[in-house]
């Protein structure tokens, strides 16, 4: 039985796209998460401040990581580029309403 679907390719873009959502997960989380998840103290002392520099750049990670899981789910047979694109969307929208919502209650 032949299948176009490479498991290794499919398992690692899974890995990816775990790691890439943990990333954002550290962004709702806050400071608290940042320091849990390893970053180092003057990262987490900025996200403790409320600088812009922490949520951006670990964006910008998990960003790559869903790049990379897109790569990999397209190299193994897999297609599920508009469904993972509609998911950072809605990630993206989250963390804005996460960021926003002391404000609307």
């Amino acid at each position: 039985m032949t299948t176009d679907c490479n498991l290794m390719l499919t398992f690692g873009a899974a890995l990816s796209l775990a790691a890439a959502l943990l990333h954002v997960a550290v962004i709702i989380g806050g400071p608290s998460w940042y320091h849990l998840f390893g970053a180092g103290k003057r990262f987490v002392r900025a996200a403790e401040r409320g600088s812009w520099y922490p949520p951006l750049v670990t964006s910008a990670i998990a960003l790559v990581l869903c790049g990379w899981s897109l790569y990999a789910l397209s190299g193994a047979g897999v297609i599920l580029i508009s469904s993972v694109v509609c998911l950072i969307y809605g990630v993206v929208h989250l963390i804005g309403l996460a960021q926003t919502w002391h404000s609307l209650v």
